[in-house]
C-alpha cells in the first residue's frame, strides 16, 4: 500500500502540471475567427480594433449577425472612451455594410458615451433603416432620436424597439395615441409594449388605459 501511494503521488502531480500547461497554451495562442467566445484577446487598443473592424474576409453574405472580426472589434471599441467616437463616425458611411454595422454596434455598446455620434447615427438610420443604427439610437436613449424612430416605426425591427430606454419609450405611447397611426403600427407597438409590461412605471398606466 505504501509503495502504491508513493508511486501515485508523482502521477497526480504530473497530471496537474500537464493541465496547467495545456491551459496556458490555450490562453496564449493567437485569436482566431472561430473564437467567438474569446473576444478579449482579439485586439488591443483603439488603433488595432479600428483596423480589425475594417478587416473583411470574403464577400458580404448579407447575414444579420456581424462576422467575427467586426463583432469582436465592436465589443472592444465599445469599452473605449469618448475619444474613439470621432473615429467611428466616418465608418457609418463606409461602403461595406459589415463595417457600417460594426461601427454602429460599437457606438451602441458605448451607450451614453457616444451621444456625440447621435446626428451621424440618425443620418445612418435614414439611409439604412434596416441596419444597426437603430440599435445604437435605442442604446443612446436620447430624445433627439425620437422623430426618426417614429417616422420609421413600421420599418424598425421589433427587437430594437423592445430595447428603447426610458427616454425614448414614450414614443411607443405617442404612436398609440396618434389617431393617424396605421393599424400595422398599432399592432407592432402593442406587441412591443406587451413584452415590456414589467418595465413600465405608473406614469404610463393612465396612457395605457386610455
Amino acid at each position: 500500500m505504501e509503495r502504491e501511494l508513493k508511486s501515485g503521488r508523482p502521477r497526480w502531480l504530473t497530471g496537474l502540471v500537464c493541465v496547467a500547461v495545456v491551459l496556458a497554451l490555450g490562453c496564449s495562442r493567437p485569436w482566431k475567427r472561430e473564437d467567438s467566445r474569446t473576444w478579449e484577446g482579439c485586439c488591443q487598443g483603439a488603433d488595432a480594433c479600428l483596423a480589425l473592424l475594417q478587416e473583411l474576409h470574403g464577400p458580404d453574405t448579407g447575414e444579420k449577425w456581424l462576422p467575427p472580426e467586426q463583432a469582436c472589434a465592436a465589443w472592444k471599441l465599445g469599452r473605449e472612451g469618448e475619444g474613439v467616437v470621432p473615429r467611428l463616425i466616418p465608418l457609418l458611411r463606409h461602403p461595406e455594410r459589415r463595417v457600417r454595422g460594426g461601427a454602429a454596434q460599437a457606438l451602441a455598446n458605448m451607450g451614453e458615451k457616444a451621444t456625440g455620434a447621435l446626428p451621424a447615427l440618425i443620418e445612418a438610420y435614414e439611409r439604412e433603416p434596416g441596419g444597426l443604427a437603430l440599435h445604437a439610437l435605442s442604446s443612446l436613449d436620447d430624445e433627439r432620436a425620437a422623430p426618426a424612430i417614429v417616422r420609421h416605426l413600421l420599418e424598425s425591427p421589433t427587437s430594437a424597439l423592445e430595447h428603447l430606454g426610458p427616454t425614448l419609450a414614450p414614443v411607443l405611447f405617442d404612436a398609440l395615441e396618434n389617431p393617424e397611426s396605421s393599424w400595422e403600427a398599432l399592432v407592432l407597438v402593442r406587441h412591443v409594449l406587451s413584452r415590456r409590461a414589467s418595465m413600465h412605471t405608473e406614469t404610463f398606466v393612465p396612457r395605457l388605459r386610455t
